[in-house]
C-alpha cells in the first residue's frame, strides 16, 4: 500500500472464510497502520488493538480465528524467508567486539571480527541448547514445589490428626481421674454384676450421668459469660435483679424434686466420643469468652451479676436432670 491513507479499502474490507482472506486481512491492516502510524511510538498497540477487534467481532467462528492464525504465522515465516534470501548472497557477518574499556575514539577497524555462517549457526545451535536447559530447569523447579507442597500438606494433615487423637487421649484421662471407667473394646475385659455394670465398649451409667452433667455446666458457663459480656452497665441492674429472681425459682424447684434416682442408661463408645467433641468445643468457646470478660472494664455489679447465675446454673443442672429422669 503507498503512503496515502487508503481509508476505503481498510474500511470495507471483508473477512471471509479461508486462509487466503484472512491474510489478504491481516496484511491489509498492517499496511494501514504501518502507513499511517509507523512513526508513532504507539505503533505496535494500534496494530494489536486492531487485531483484538478482529477477534472479538462476532461474525469470527474458530475455524476463521484459527486461519487468521495460520496466516500471521504463515506472514511471520515469509517475513523471516524474505530476509534470508536477501542475506543468502553475504557469506561472511562482521561483527565489532565489545571490548571493555576500547577508547570509544579509537578506531575500530582492528577490532572487527569475522564470523562464518557455520559459526553463526553454531552459536545460534548453542544457545537454543541453553534455552531448552534453561527451561527442563524450571519445569523441574516447578515439579519440586509441587512435591514440596503436597509433602507440606500431607504433613499438615497428620500433625492434625495426632493433636486430635491427643486431644481425646487426654480428656479419657481426665475423665479416669475423676473415677470414670473406660472400658476398649478391643481388649477382653471381666463382666460384673449390677445394674451399673458397663459392657465391653461402654460407658458405665454413673460415668455417663457425670460427663453428661460436666457437659450441661460447660455450656450454662458458656451463656451465662455470653449474657455478662453482652450486657451493658446501663442493664446491669436490671440484669441482676432478674437473676436473682431465676435463682430463687429454681431454689423453689429444687426443693420440691425429690432424691434423683440412679442413673441405668449405659452409655456407648460412639456417645461418648460425640460427647467429648462437644465438651471440647464448648469448652474453647467458654475460654474465649472468660478472657473477653476478663479484658472488659472491672464492675461489681457484673461480677455479681456471674456469681448470681452461676449458683442459678448449678440448680438449673439438677432440676433439669430430675425432670427429664
Amino acid at each position: 500500500m503507498s503512503g496515502n491513507k487508503d481509508i476505503y479499502t481498510f474500511q470495507y474490507g471483508e473477512l471471509k472464510k479461508g486462509q487466503t482472506y484472512a491474510l489478504a486481512m491481516a496484511r491489509v491492516a498492517d499496511n494501514f497502520v504501518h502507513s499511517s502510524f509507523h512513526d508513532s511510538p504507539n505503533y505496535e498497540k494500534l496494530l494489536l488493538s486492531i487485531f483484538e477487534h478482529i477477534s472479538k467481532d462476532p461474525s469470527m467462528d474458530d475455524k476463521m480465528l484459527q486461519a487468521l492464525e495460520n496466516a500471521l504465522m504463515a506472514r511471520q515465516n515469509a517475513v523471516l524467508k524474505e530476509a534470508r534470501d536477501n542475506d543468502k548472497d553475504r557469506k561472511k557477518f562482521v561483527f565489532e567486539k565489545r571490548t571493555t574499556g576500547r577508547d570509544p575514539n579509537e578506531d575500530s577497524g582492528s577490532d572487527a571480527e569475522e564470523v562464518t555462517e557455520e559459526e553463526l549457526a553454531a552459536r545460534k545451535a548453542a544457545q537454543e541448547a541453553e534455552e531448552k536447559r534453561k527451561e527442563q530447569e524450571w519445569i523441574k523447579a516447578q515439579e519440586r514445589y509441587a512435591a514440596l507442597q503436597l509433602q507440606k500438606r500431607e504433613n499438615e494433615e497428620r500433625l492434625r490428626a495426632q493433636a486430635r487423637k491427643v486431644d481425646i487421649d487426654a480428656f479419657q484421662r481426665q475423665l479416669q481421674s475423676r473415677g470414670a471407667v473406660l472400658v476398649d473394646s478391643g481388649l477382653p475385659t471381666k463382666k460384673k454384676g449390677g445394674k451399673g455394670a458397663a459392657k465391653a465398649g461402654q460407658l458405665s451409667a454413673e460415668d455417663a450421668e457425670k460427663m453428661k452433667e460436666e457437659v450441661a455446666l460447660i455450656v450454662k458457663e458458656k451463656e451465662r459469660l455470653d449474657t455478662a459480656l453482652h450486657t451493658s452497665d446501663e442493664e446491669l441492674p436490671a440484669a441482676l435483679e432478674e437473676a436473682r429472681r431465676s435463682l430463687a425459682e429454681y431454689k423453689q424447684r429444687a426443693a420440691a424434686i425429690g432424691e434423683p434416682a440412679a442413673p441405668t442408661k449405659e452409655m456407648s463408645k460412639s456417645e461418648v466420643t460425640q460427647l467429648q467433641q462437644k465438651l471440647a468445643k464448648q469448652t474453647m468457646d467458654k475460654n474465649r469468652r472468660a478472657l473477653q470478660l476478663k479484658a472488659m472494664e472491672p464492675n461489681p455489679l457484673r461480677d455479681e451479676l456471674v456469681s448470681v447465675l452461676e449458683q442459678r446454673d448449678v440448680l438449673a443442672v439438677t432440676v433439669e436432670r430430675a425432670e427429664n429422669a
